[in-house]
């Protein structure tokens, strides 16, 4: 199980993972295809069923989550697809529902990943995951990337973008 959790990124975020010696891993484009169904509304059961495409590769993802105090515990399960796993998921009763574009930098800090996201009409945002650790740890590399406990956004991108959808912003 990881543990995460996400904030609004601060000012100069990426200068300070630098500065403190993370490791920048990789910078990807991703367009995310999240998946409803009308038998269970995934988003009022904390689940998601998202198909991420990141330059020619298909992941198919589900993902459990258990939100407590903005730290996140999920149970994740991941696979790399074909491009016909859009029909086949509409064909077996789900639909898409938000689809959301964001450029992610993946770093390496202190036994964590860390993801800056810049995503399409959201905004600048950094994500800690630990697949080891404490919540304790998640806030303290808050901390040092400068961010503060009141900077932690509970809600989900997908959830964001339904937000946004529904108030005529998106």
């Amino acid at each position: 199980m990881e543990i995460e959790v996400k904030a609004r990124a601060p000012a100069g975020v990426e200068q300070r993972l630098a500065a403190l010696g993370a490791k920048h891993l990789r910078s990807v484009r991703e367009t995310n295809t999240i998946y409803n169904s009308v038998s269970r509304d995934f988003s009022k059961t904390n689940e998601v069923l998202r198909v991420r495409q990141e330059d020619n590769r298909l992941l198919l993802t589900y993902k459990k989550t258990e939100l407590v105090g903005g730290v996140k515990r999920a149970v994740e399960y991941e696979t790399e697809v074909g491009d016909a796993i859009h029909d086949i998921l509409c064909s077996a009763g789900v639909f898409k529902d938000i689809v959301y574009h964001k450029t992610r930098d993946y770093y390496s800090f202190r036994g964590a990943e860390v993801a800056v996201d810049s995503v399409d009409e959201l905004g600048e945002f950094v994500e800690v995951e630990l697949r080891e650790g404490t919540e304790d740890d998640l806030f303290s590399i808050l901390s040092d990337l400068g961010a503060s406990p009141e900077d932690v956004v509970r809600d989900t991108y997908p959830g964001m973008m339904r937000k946004l959808k529904e108030s005529g912003g998106a």
